[in-house]
């Protein structure tokens, strides 16, 4: 009785976890913690639980001690050489790394059947709960018509002001707030996860996914519509041969719905980020003369065309690199390498390919996003863990009833 009642804590707190994607940027007061942060911490309780009453047994793969050695890298340049930002920086790299540990506790003792049927679930509940909360906070939390558009701001930005609402009507959510890059990697990983779903109702299926697709694509984001058509693809690779009409013409209609949708907003601002090239021109410039221990860990880049607006460079090989020289950039690299590795060999070997899919997340963070606090985003740091988790057969080593 004991274990299924620590088997049922576990597959809650995957089920929170991943239901709670969407809402990354709703904050909670007093605390001003999202829901992602309260599922992260009840992972961590359940883990401890876990392995207090369970010892599954946890193999430490090369990913992890790569991630533990850039850890090591990190600490040395807190200590020795690093700005105002420096302790964020190493904090948020060290607790989403826990986290992910703690994840992948939660998941050992599952076995792989009810690992990808709580992810599946889990994805499936996210998406009706977000489309529950945004029909809610349009009602309650109605803007006026005027605010209305076919933009970002007014699709995206007064869709998330009105679910905030529900949650803290004292706090007006800012765009900044939004956090849009780790928000639209959720919706991603529910369409990657229900790329592989068959239901019985067809019908069921092509909703929810048709829902998660306009999720991604409401979110303004060129990575999200890069990694759905690089997902798709794949998936229609493999699957073609079971029905090449069925699964030609839904590919078809996925890069025709992209298409036009990519054609109307082309020249929206929140498409293309028009301060990427500044960024990475700036850090040429500077890391010519401390390319060896670059400028400090937790150095931001001064961009004169936003009025000195500060940011990090939204690339994690090159912020590495800017911050810590030579050894960030070699760390950094062989992070990147090991999670390429992972996901080319299965997916042209055709192994495990909804598991896989997932590690497509981390690899377009990696490229294009602001990875410089906690190395990869909570999404990502989840794609990991359950990847390694379902790939290592983990996941039945102490499930007895």
């Amino acid at each position: 009785m004991l274990l299924k009642t620590q088997l049922n804590l576990q597959k809650c707190a995957l089920f929170f976890l991943i239901c709670s994607f969407p809402y990354f940027a709703i904050r909670l007061s007093p605390l001003h913690l999202s829901l992602v942060h309260l599922a992260i911490g009840f992972c961590v309780l359940v883990s401890v639980v876990t392995l207090i009453f369970q010892k599954p047994k946890i193999q430490i793969t090369l990913f992890d001690k790569s991630i533990m050695i850039f850890l090591i890298v990190q600490c040395s340049y807190f200590i020795f050489h690093s700005a105002d930002q420096g302790f964020m920086v190493l904090l948020k790299s060290s607790a989403y790394f826990f986290s992910y540990l703690a994840i992948r506790v939660c998941c050992a003792p599952l076995k792989k059947k009810d690992l990808h049927s709580i992810i599946l679930v889990s994805s499936i509940s996210g998406i009706i709960l977000f489309a529950v909360t945004s029909i809610l906070g349009a009602l309650f939390f109605a803007p006026s018509k005027e605010n209305y558009s076919l933009d970002y701001s007014g699709i995206t930005l007064t869709t998330y002001r009105s679910i905030s609402n529900l949650f803290s009507s004292n706090h007006e959510l800012q765009t900044y707030e939004l956090l849009r890059s780790t928000v639209v990697e959720g919706f991603v990983f529910y369409f990657i996860i229900l790329l592989a779903w068959r239901p019985r109702q067809k019908i069921l299926k092509k909703t929810i996914q048709a829902a998660s697709l306009l999720c991604i694509l409401c979110m303004f984001s060129r990575r999200a519509i890069l990694v759905t058509v690089l997902s798709a693809f794949f998936y229609a690779r493999e699957k073609i041969r079971e029905n090449p009409i069925r699964i030609s013409g839904y590919f078809a209609a996925l890069i025709i719905v992209v298409s036009l949708f990519v054609f109307r907003f082309s020249l929206n601002t929140h498409v293309a980020d028009v301060n990427i090239d500044a960024r990475l021109e700036q850090m040429k410039f500077v890391s010519s003369s401390s390319w060896l221990f670059g400028n400090g860990l937790g150095t931001k880049l001064a961009i004169d065309s936003v009025g000195g607006t500060e940011k990090y460079i939204h690339n994690f090989i090159f912020s590495n690199f800017f911050m810590m020289g030579l050894f960030g950039l070699l760390t950094s690299l062989f992070i990147l390498l090991i999670v390429l590795k992972e996901y080319t060999i299965n997916t042209f070997k055709k192994n495990h390919f909804t598991m896989t899919s997932l590690l497509v997340l981390p690899l377009i963070s990696m490229m294009v996003s602001s990875t410089s606090e906690g190395i990869f985003s909570p999404v990502s740091w989840t794609a990991l863990a359950v990847y390694f988790s379902y790939l290592q057969g983990q996941t039945n080593s102490r499930a007895q009833c």
